[in-house]
């Protein structure tokens, strides 16, 4: 039997990609990744999430990543982060159980919404496993495993981008860093360039727009 974590990253920062994550793991996964120290990604180091997607990447997994063009298109449509999210997990799921077949029994997903609309997208693909959504759901290892993964190909982007754009994406949303960086980019090719890398539905975008006009 398998037991497959969900958990997602990006959702909290300004700019990059919103990715959710699947693993699959067996009683004896789950205790190679716990001897290891696994823990939610917010309580690891950069270096030490990517030592851990590493080895979380041995086992079957799935990762959904929606880029922030993507993204806005999705905003505008459903107005709504829950209803992406809850369609980024149910895919990645699927994914995950188009690779795996009936081994897996079991997903836990870290909640995100009291509305179910994780389970309603799930049900909508017709996927009838177990579901399993918990506050703080990173307290299981396959959780954990997700969010590490998710965490890492976040970063990873963010990386890649930075140096194709030859400026720093900064993490996080609410630091004075996101609206320089943001006004470097307006400065640099409008609302146009700004939308390839960040989500608009943030406040900033607004003082984004008034600060960088003057």
């Amino acid at each position: 039997m398998l037991i497959a974590g969900l958990d997602e990253s990006g959702k909290g920062d300004y700019f990059g990609p919103l990715v959710a994550s699947a693993v699959a793991l067996d009683g004896k996964a789950i205790a190679e990744l716990d001897a290891l120290g696994l823990k939610d990604s917010k309580r690891h180091t950069r270096g030490r999430i990517k030592e851990l997607a590493q080895e979380i990447q041995k086992y079957p997994h799935s990762t959904v990543l929606i880029s922030p063009s993507r993204y806005n298109e999705l905003y505008k449509r459903f107005k709504n982060l829950n209803i992406i999210l809850g369609w980024a997990h149910s895919q990645a799921l699927e994914n995950l159980i188009k690779e795996q077949g009936p081994e897996i029994e079991i997903a836990i997903l870290d909640k995100f919404s009291r509305k179910g609309e994780f389970t309603r997208a799930v049900a909508k693909k017709g996927i009838k496993i177990e579901i399993i959504e918990e506050t703080r759901g990173e307290k299981y290892i396959p959780v954990a495993a997700a969010s590490v993964l998710a965490r890492w190909r976040f970063i990873s982007w963010m990386k890649r981008e930075s140096r194709k754009l030859g400026i720093e994406l900064p993490l996080g949303s609410s630091s004075p860093k996101v609206l320089e960086t943001g006004c470097l980019l307006f400065e640099k090719g409008g609302m146009d360039l700004v939308s390839r890398y960040a989500k608009l539905h943030f406040k900033i975008t607004e003082k984004l727009k008034s600060e960088c006009y003057r």
